[in-house]
């Protein structure tokens, strides 16, 4: 179990620049749609978690908010001639990880369910390789 947190985290390449990385991986404009909702989605959770814990929802909004805003940089750059989105391996890594992390915190089962559901999603776009020249 060990050996699988630390390899998650490198793959995450923590400190990395997201948006220079190489865009190694991909989701469709659908999947990408998901995740900007389901991130929201977090957002508006750990705005109402700051009254339980105040430094882990400020730190998980901020986090929250930064991929947002990379999903969007990176959707704008996308060409229209595919419907697939191309982005660095590891966002799609770090979402998977908010989103798992914030179902395992909600009482509501319809919510944690659904981030489940799009950690998935994200997962899959961290596989979905793109094979560079």
């Amino acid at each position: 179990m060990a050996d699988s947190l630390v390899a998650s985290f490198a793959d995450e390449k923590p400190g990395a620049d997201l948006l220079t990385q190489p865009r190694d991986a991909g989701l469709r404009v659908s999947g990408i749609g998901r995740l900007v909702a389901a991130l929201a989605q977090c957002a508006h959770f750990f705005a109402d978690y700051a009254s339980v814990d105040e430094a882990l929802s400020r730190n998980r909004g901020w986090e929250i908010t930064e991929l947002i805003s990379m999903l969007g940089l990176i959707q704008s750059d996308h060409d229209n001639n595919g419907e697939v989105i191309f982005a660095p391996r590891a966002l799609f890594v770090r979402i998977s990880r908010i989103l798992n992390g914030t179902a395992d915190l909600t009482t509501k089962s319809e919510l944690r369910l659904a981030l489940r559901s799009d950690a998935i999603i994200a997962e899959a776009g961290s596989k979905a390789h793109r094979y560079l020249p």
